[in-house]
This record gives C-alpha cells, structure tokens and sequence, in this order.
C-alpha cells in the first residue's frame, strides 16, 4: 500500500467541512504507510465523520477520554466534534480513511450498526481494496456523477464492513464472506462438490463454513447444494433432451441410482417419470 489522498476541493486544506444540503458526501478520503513514530492531536475534532480501517501495524486512538487500539482488520468513526489523539502503537502502520458528511450521515451508520468512537471487528477480505480503489477512482474521473458516485462507494464500502462484522461477531479470526464458494458451486454445479470443498475456498474450517453458511442462507450447505442441483435436474429434464443419466451427471450425481433416489426423496416419483407440470420448483 502507498500513501495516496483525494479531495472533492483539491489544494483547499484539509477539507473539513458539514453539509446540511445533502445526504451523504465523502469529504476526501485516501491511504495512509507509515513508517515512523507518528502523534496526531486535534483538540476541536473535525465537523465531519472521521473513518479508519487498519490493514497494519497498529493505531492508539485516544477519544472521549478513553484509549482505543485499532489492530488489522478494524474499524473506528470518530464523530464530528470529537477531539482526538491518534499515534502508532508498531514500527509500521498502515490503514485507509474516509471524512464524510450529510444530513443523513449519523442515520446510516445506525442503519449499519456502526456506534460511533468505539471499535469495530470487521475483519479483512479482498473485498475491501477493491472498494476504496472504486472510490479513489471517482476522484480521478471527477465527471458529473461525481457526488453521487462518492457517496454511493461510501455505502459499499460501509455494508461490506457490517456484512464482516456480522459474521466475525463470534469468531474475528474468519474474515472472509461465502460468496467466493457460491460462485464456485454455481459455475461447477456439474463437479461433485463436496462442503469441504467449499469450506477451503474461503478458508474455513467445515464447521465453521457451515454456521456461516446457515447464517447467511438459512440452511445447511448440503441442503444448499441438494435444492439447486434439483432445481437444475427439473429444468433438464423438462427439456427431454437428455437421459437420467445425463442429467444426473450435469447436476453432479455421476451415480444414476443415487441422483434417482435423491431425487424421488424430493418429488416422490424418480427422474424417468418426472412431469414437468407436476410440481412447482420455485420454492426449490
């Protein structure tokens, strides 16, 4: 990471400012590696909301008379007015930052979760880089969508850190989401994929996968995966194009007896005598 910062008024200070005539505007925002001691004191706070997400080393956030250690794969908002001291508690630290303002600004973290001046697990992902480099983006482009394209970057990049923070609540070593191994099974329906599988693409335990699969879904993995290779075997063979045996290969079930089983457990009836108007796959 290098020491990058975007402005919406360039060569203007720090641009520390509250807008009241906007719901959400990133004030500027950019990357911070240093490598040094360093000691940041204001005494006034900013009138802007103040973000910082640690990526390394380690941050002493001193706030409303109480000292916060931000660690990789944290979070903190300072409020507006709200004096701070910030130093580094490691040779190295770096970390990105937002200031945001709006009429709507506090509204949002609420919906978020997100209490201002106290720490927040969010975890790290890969995710998260891409998201800021969307928003620094935007101040190169500087179109007419600039404003909104802003904000709009602010509210991903503030759902992805409550979506993180919701699945590490309990365990803040797992940081990564389940969407990577979705996509995996979606794009390989035809593999039989097992939950181990899954589970290593996001670099889970299976245990662990699985409470955060059923977090997330509502259901167990293996259920997951049974509905959607069932709702892709009643599509094919609608189609009557393929034999059971086909089908059940491209759903993943290169076992004709164990795919007709399967399948009559759902239905009632086998593969082979399966009628496309006989059941509704759309709860499925």
């Amino acid at each position: 990471m290098e020491h990058q910062s975007y402005s919406c008024i360039p060569n203007v200070g720090p641009n520390d400012f509250a807008r009241k005539d906007v719901p959400l505007s990133v004030n500027c925002t950019g990357t911070s590696k240093i490598d040094r001691s360093y000691k940041t004191t204001n005494k006034r706070g900013r009138k802007d909301f103040y973000l910082q997400y640690c990526v390394d080393g380690g941050i002493r956030v001193f706030a409303e008379g109480k000292v916060n250690l931000l660690s990789p794969g944290q979070m903190i908002i300072l409020a507006p007015h709200t004096p701070y001291v910030c130093s580094n508690t490691a040779p190295e630290v770096a970390y990105y930052w937002i200031h945001f303002t709006g009429y709507d600004a506090q509204d949002i973290l609420n919906r978020f979760g997100f209490e201002c001046n106290k720490i927040h697990n969010v975890g790290s992902g890969e995710r998260i880089p891409r998201l800021f480099q969307t928003l620094f983006r935007e101040y190169l482009l500087r179109d007419r969508c600039f404003d909104d394209a802003t904000s709009a970057c602010l509210i991903s990049i503030l759902t992805e850190f409550s979506r993180m923070r919701d699945l590490n609540e309990d365990d803040s070593t797992n940081t990564e989401t389940i969407f990577r191994s979705l996509s995996y099974f979606h794009n390989h329906i035809n593999k039989p994929i097992t939950v181990e599988n899954l589970a290593a693409l996001e670099h889970f335990s299976p245990s662990r996968y699985r409470t955060v699969f059923r977090r997330c879904m509502g259901m167990s993995p293996s259920e997951y995966m049974t509905r959607v290779r069932m709702r892709r075997a009643c599509e094919l063979l609608a189609m009557a194009t393929l034999s059971v045996r086909e089908v059940g290969d491209a759903c993943g079930y290169p076992d004709q007896l164990y795919f007709s089983r399967v399948f009559r457990a759902h239905f009632g009836v086998p593969p082979s005598k399966y009628k496309p108007d006989t059941e509704d796959t759309s709860e499925l």
